[in-house]
């Protein structure tokens, strides 16, 4: 129920956008410590199948 309301009003806002993926994520509410509740996307999925980027970038100083 409060994930609803939660997207509902950021849709209304315009702060998020409806997208339809073939990837999940694993979304909690998280209580902070005035009672708020704070929303957590768990990524381990995608960062899991992110290709690395094995190059080193150089330093400003060699430019």
């Amino acid at each position: 129920e409060e994930l609803k309301r939660y997207l509902e009003e950021n849709l209304r806002r315009g702060y998020i956008c409806l997208l339809i993926l073939l990837v999940g994520y694993l979304i909690l509410f998280i209580p902070k410590k005035d009672r708020k509740l704070r929303l957590y996307v768990n990524y381990w999925q995608l960062n899991e199948q992110t290709i690395k980027n094995r190059y080193l970038l150089p330093l400003i100083s060699r430019l």
